[in-house]
């Protein structure tokens, strides 16, 4: 009742939404909770137990609903289960029993929350589960990649191992329930990630992941790293001035196509703001208990003698999940979306794309793209997001094809010219798309389009067909076989006839 009244109070204070207030809240407690969790005794059960507390705190506390706990208590207790339920199959078979129950579970949550509050931000346990689904996913193949490396190992066997980053991913053994809950309840990521693997979080808690058993001081860098977050707090909360409905509006219709062109880049990139803000704390709050260390070792080469040595890097972005100035002046569409959500970018590359890419790119991307959008929730706007997402992909891949090689081959003021173009077109191309993605809506989506004259989607389409023309009629290089470098059919006429 005390913590009731005093958030209430506090969020009236703020002007904070009380979810919002709440979920802020734990992400600061994470910082001195870290920095306690540290001097805990190496005993790893003791751990995950003090672990699962903070965790089951954070959740009591950051919902109204006292029961949200209960999803992930049974979704991931029934994905223990089929984890070591060997009737059902082999691991991978069980990995992929897991990935589809994980992603139908959290789409009734997405079906149900539409429901009750459709259009709404508020929070729920939503979010927490989406969390989740990236992790058990994942989880599920982790295992399945321990067990192919176990069995290729053996004498005479025909089994390929699996690749160098599966192998680094993988678990050799399933985990006790007090290891499996200890990571799903995991208090620095838990609310709204980023995403842990449990290799990652198993290590952390038996200490293999520091080199002497110690964790080195994490003061400074989380400070750093908070301060990074505090950094964007104005912008976050400037960006409720600058609502993405506003470009549904007459207002917008009525506005020059260069305003347009404007409002559309500041009120899409203004909400990202909020992500960033949210998404620095919860990093920060993985360097403070040491789970974000990462050692690093490079190869340089030295000033004095020119020779290639090694250089040893300690550095605290594990768990980085953005990287915000290659998201707003990003060089290119596949760079901006690289580094923007980096926890899920590695989830649909790691544990769709990479598994099934054997199959066809295409094939890889479409069913990529498609689990993305289906993860997200059922949304309208989500699917209109990212159809035209993929077709802003390939025509980016062919304007490459086609142009880069010609503004290489000038003086560098053009090439500082294509590389300025490039990134402007890439920004108010993604703004325009991702509107969409933003207001959630069908139809408010399409009026935005209506307002800008659906220009966009006539440059895009009118681009892919373009290039794509274009790309396909460009002669396509060979082999030399002399240097091994491409060249066209007419350039291996030429050095077929010097042979002779």
């Amino acid at each position: 009742m005390f913590f009731e009244t005093q958030v209430g109070y506090l969020a009236e204070l703020s002007g904070l939404p009380d979810d919002g207030l709440r979920h802020l809240i734990c992400f600061l407690l994470a910082y001195p909770i870290g920095q306690a969790f540290k001097l805990l005794p190496n005993i790893p059960v003791l751990k995950h137990i003090v672990n699962i507390s903070i965790g089951l705190f954070f959740v009591f506390f950051s919902f109204a609903n006292p029961f949200t706990f209960v999803h992930l208590l049974i979704s991931s207790t029934l994905c223990y289960i089929i984890a070591m339920s060997s009737f059902l199959g082999n691991p991978y078979a069980r990995a992929k029993i897991i990935f589809v129950f994980a992603m139908v579970y959290v789409s009734i949550c997405h079906i149900y929350r539409m429901y009750w509050d459709w259009g709404g931000w508020e929070m729920d346990h939503t979010g927490m589960q989406m969390v989740f689904t990236l992790k058990v996913t994942a989880f599920g193949f982790n295992l399945a990649d321990g067990y192919q490396l176990e069995q290729s190992k053996k004498k005479d066997s025909k089994v390929k191992p699996p690749s160098d980053e599966m192998i680094r991913r993988s678990i050799n053994k399933l985990p006790n329930l007090l290891e499996f809950y200890g990571w799903v309840y995991f208090y620095p990521t838990l609310l709204v990630g980023p995403k842990i693997e449990i290799k990652d979080y198993l290590n952390y808690m038996d200490m293999t992941q520091f080199d002497d058993g110690k964790i080195p001081s994490t003061i400074a860098p989380s400070l750093f790293v908070l301060l990074k977050a505090i950094a964007f707090m104005p912008i976050t909360i400037l960006a409720d001035n600058y609502l993405v409905q506003f470009l549904a509006t007459d207002d917008f219709k009525a506005t020059p196509v260069l305003f347009k062109l404007f409002y559309l880049w500041r009120n899409t990139a203004l909400y990202r703001f909020k992500y960033y803000f949210a998404w620095y704390l919860t990093e920060g709050g993985c360097v403070s208990c040491g789970i974000g260390y990462k050692k690093e070792t490079i190869k340089k080469k030295d000033e004095k003698t020119g020779k290639e040595v090694e250089e040893t890097m300690i550095r605290w972005d594990r768990f980085k999940n953005m990287q915000w100035l290659k998201v707003e002046v990003p060089e290119n569409c596949r760079g901006l979306i690289h580094n923007w959500n980096m926890g899920t970018q590695d989830w649909m590359a790691n544990y769709i794309y990479n598994r099934v890419k054997n199959r066809g790119t295409l094939f890889a991307t479409i069913l990529t793209m498609s689990v993305s959008a289906f993860w997200h929730g059922f949304y309208p706007g989500y699917y209109l997001f990212f159809i035209m997402l993929g077709v802003v992909n390939e025509v980016a891949k062919y304007m490459r094809r086609v142009l880069r090689p010609m503004f290489m081959k000038q003086a560098k003021p053009l090439q500082v010219v294509y590389d300025i173009i490039g990134r402007v077109l890439t920004v108010l191309t993604l703004a325009y798309i991702g509107s969409s993605f933003l207001i959630l809506d069908f139809w408010p989506a399409i009026e935005i389009y209506k307002g800008c004259y659906f220009i966009g989607h006539l440059l895009i389409f009118g681009a892919f067909g373009l290039f794509m023309t274009l790309a396909s009629m460009q002669k396509k290089p060979t082999r030399n076989p002399k240097s091994g470098k491409g060249v066209t059919k007419e350039e291996t006429k030429v050095e077929s006839s010097k042979d002779k």
